[in-house]
C-alpha cells in the first residue's frame, strides 16, 4: 500500500515516517486517507483517486488539492490536516484557531476557504460536475469545536471519514458513468505525480492508473470471496452445531 502511495502521490511515505518533521506529518494524514479510500470496500459506488494535483489558477500560479476522489456522484475534494489540540472557529471565518493547554494557540487559515481555491481552479477544468469539500483531520489527538455548515462542505475526523462520505453518497444521485469517470481522471492526471508513472505487472508494462484499477477489482473480489468463505463457514458451523444438539 506504502508503494500504491508513493506511484500516485510521488511521496515515499517510509522515508517520511523517518523525517517526521511538519510537513511529513501533512503526508503522513494523506496517506490514512488515501488508504481508507483504497482499502474501504464500503464506500458505494464507482470511483477513482488522485492526489497532490497542482492545478492552474487565474493569476497563472498554481493551487494543490491534497487528495481527489472522482465518484460517481460527483468530485469530492479534500484538505486533510494532521493537527492536535482543539480546534475552534465557525466555517465562516476566515481563520481558525488552534488551542493547546501547555503551548501558545495558533491561528491558521479555514481550511474550506483553502479547499474554495482548489474548487475553483477544479470548476474551470470540469465545469457542470458536482463538487463537496471535505475537511479531515487525521491526528487522534485533535478534537473539533467548529460551528455552523456551509453548502456541499463537510468537517470530521479521520475516524468519522467512512461514515460521513456514505452518508453523503447516499443523498447523491449518480451524474458520472464508468467512462466519465475514466475521461475525467485522464484530463486531471496531467496535473498530479503519475503522469509518467509506467509499471511493469507480469510480462506488460502499463500506465500506473490501469495498473492500480486492476489492483483495486482484485482486491474487492477478494473480499467479496472472503465474505462469502466466512458466511459459509458459519452456516457450516451452524449446521454442525444444530446436529450435535440433535444427536445429544
Amino acid at each position: 500500500m506504502e508503494e500504491k502511495y508513493r506511484l500516485l502521490s510521488g511521496v515515499d511515505i517510509k522515508q517520511q515516517r523517518k523525517v517526521w518533521d511538519e510537513r511529513a506529518k501533512g503526508y503522513y494524514g494523506e496517506f490514512l486517507v488515501f488508504r481508507e479510500l483504497f482499502l474501504e470496500n464500503n464506500i458505494p459506488g464507482t470511483s477513482k483517486i488522485l492526489m497532490n494535483i497542482h492545478l492552474p489558477t487565474v493569476n497563472g500560479k498554481t493551487t494543490e488539492i491534497d487528495l481527489l476522489m472522482i465518484h460517481e456522484t460527483g468530485l469530492y475534494v479534500f484538505e486533510i490536516k494532521f493537527y492536535k489540540g482543539t480546534i475552534y472557529g465557525k466555517v465562516e471565518d476566515p481563520f481558525w484557531t488552534q488551542y493547546f493547554r501547555t503551548e501558545p494557540n495558533r491561528r491558521f487559515q479555514n481550511p474550506f476557504e483553502q479547499n474554495r481555491y482548489h474548487i475553483d481552479a477544479l470548476k474551470r477544468i470540469c465545469p457542470n460536475i458536482p463538487i463537496y469539500s471535505f475537511v479531515v483531520f487525521t491526528n487522534a489527538e485533535c478534537n473539533l469545536r467548529v460551528t455552523g455548515t456551509r453548502e456541499n462542505c463537510y468537517l470530521c475526523k479521520f475516524i468519522e471519514l467512512t461514515y460521513a462520505l456514505k452518508s453523503t453518497i447516499s443523498k447523491r444521485e449518480p451524474v458520472l458513468d464508468t467512462e466519465q469517470i475514466d475521461d475525467v481522471f485522464i484530463k486531471l492526471m496531467r496535473y498530479a505525480p503519475i503522469m509518467q508513472e509506467e509499471v511493469v505487472d507480469g510480462e506488460d508494462t502499463v500506465p500506473f492508473h490501469r495498473y492500480i484499477q486492476c489492483l483495486t477489482e482484485k482486491y474487492n473480489r477478494a473480499v467479496k470471496e472472503n465474505e462469502e468463505n466466512l458466511s459459509r463457514q458459519k452456516r457450516e458451523n451452524w449446521y454442525a452445531t444444530v446436529f450435535a444438539i440433535g444427536a445429544s
